[in-house]
């Protein structure tokens, strides 16, 4: 599951940081009775060196050690009720680096009708 850290003494920064290490399962409600297409965007950065994460659809991205990025992940059908996306680090076993993210955003994808 996900962890949480303060990093102001070691950097200065007073954000709450959520922690993925190996894995972790991110949950998002639909609160509507209908799917809807969104687009999904991850801000976060890697500690102690660089980390791969695994996503959306297999996709996956290299964050960089103390390199704040954003990752688009791209269209997620949101189906009514609860929605879980695993966010995953298949490097874990090997090297054990956490994902700092910072924040996560979706925006509304227009469907044409």
């Amino acid at each position: 599951g996900w962890g949480y850290v303060k990093l102001w003494q070691q950097l200065g920064d007073f954000r709450d940081w959520r922690v993925l290490r190996e894995q972790a399962t991110l949950e998002v409600y639909n609160l509507t009775s209908q799917t809807n297409w969104v687009n999904l965007t991850i801000r976060g950065m890697a500690l102690n060196g660089s980390k791969r994460v695994i996503g959306l659809h297999g996709a996956t991205h290299d964050f960089q050690h103390l390199l704040l990025e954003e990752w688009s992940l791209g269209s997620w059908a949101l189906q009514p009720g609860l929605n879980r996306l695993l966010l995953k680090d298949p490097f874990w076993n090997i090297q054990e680096r956490p994902f700092l993210m910072d924040e996560v955003w979706l925006e509304d994808v227009p469907q044409a009708e």
